[in-house]
């Protein structure tokens, strides 16, 4: 749960061992609005809110943290019978392919859902809600 104005702080750590070598990584604060018409979905709109990268030098980067905030005016997330909003966390890692001199991309994303303000009794229920 964020809501407009807040700061988001991803943080990774590279083990030293013999993992698969990450080379890069990156992450953004996205949001699409969706037209709702007769049961079906269509993209109106996508919104990038904050985006930011680093590089990872393998076997000496130990720790990297990214930092991402949604704007003053980001949309709240939203559906009705009309329109949908969505706000999504996307994170993409290259890490060493299968041939020695590629890269293949891990892509993950987390939805987010951005509401006018957030109170510590609403974080407490968050929390405490399954996945």
């Amino acid at each position: 749960v964020m809501s407009p104005g807040t700061t988001l702080l991803l943080q990774f750590d590279f083990p030293l061992q013999d993992w698969v070598p990450c080379h890069h990584v990156s992450a953004c604060l996205e949001g699409q609005e969706m037209a709702i018409h007769e049961n079906r979905v269509k993209k109106a709109r996508s919104h990038l809110f904050d985006a930011a990268h680093d590089f990872v030098e393998h076997g000496c980067t130990e720790s990297i943290a990214l930092k991402l905030t949604l704007p003053l005016d980001c949309p709240i997330t939203m559906t009705t019978d009309l329109t949908k909003i969505q706000i999504s966390c996307r994170i993409d890692l290259a890490v060493d392919g299968a041939r020695p001199g590629t890269f293949t991309n891990l892509r993950l994303d987390l939805p987010v859902r951005v509401v006018h303000s957030v109170t510590s009794d609403e974080m407490d229920q968050e929390e405490d809600d399954p996945i």
